[in-house]
């Protein structure tokens, strides 16, 4: 399971003039650090599915079903996105159904086919025994996607920190400001 949290006080170490600010503020200061968590969480998402796809060789949409996140709230400054990374079974990548068994890019699975699994999901498994029932899942493994799918979310929530973060900030206290003077 890949993991990374974005918190506000680890992000605002450097930024003493902000912080300053919020504490004038008070709640409006919460909602606008809350806001800014918010859009980065959703950017980091999208650029880390992105970037894990891109890596992988498959599509976006079997990775998007897979994040999971918690947002920022005014009493705790804090955004998590969680990514389940087992493997990806062929049938959910993209692959499609070859002479010797199925490929995708990159990827071949020699002698699989397709099952419907007990829950009636189509997947593709392989035979490994020279008996009937010894399948296991034709798949791309989960080491691998946890590494891309980890690397993805390090490297999208490193930029947001770095580049992205103090730009919103600013942008949001305008805001929060416009709305204090126009009551």
């Amino acid at each position: 399971m890949a993991r990374i949290n974005l918190n506000y006080n680890e992000i605002a170490k450097g930024m003493a003039k902000l912080n300053q600010d919020f504490k004038k503020q008070g709640k409006a200061g919460d909602k606008a650090v809350q806001n800014v968590l918010n859009r980065g969480l959703t950017s980091v998402r999208k650029s880390a599915v992105k970037q894990a796809a891109t890596e992988i060789g498959i599509p976006q949409k079997p990775l998007k079903r897979r994040f999971k996140w918690r947002r920022a709230k005014p009493g705790n400054l804090q955004v998590t996105i969680t990514a389940r990374t087992r493997g990806i079974n062929a049938i959910n990548a993209g692959a499609k159904p070859t002479e010797t068994g199925y490929a995708k890019g990159p990827y071949e699975w020699q002698g699989a086919f397709r099952v419907n699994s007990r829950y009636g999901v189509p997947i593709a498994v392989q035979r490994y025994g020279k008996k009937r029932y010894p399948l296991k899942p034709a798949e791309i493994g989960s080491k691998f996607v946890y590494r891309e799918v980890q690397r993805g979310l390090d490297t999208a929530a490193s930029h947001f920190q770095r580049v992205v973060y103090s730009r919103e900030m600013a942008k949001e206290i305008r805001k929060q400001h416009r709305k204090l003077l126009d009551k």
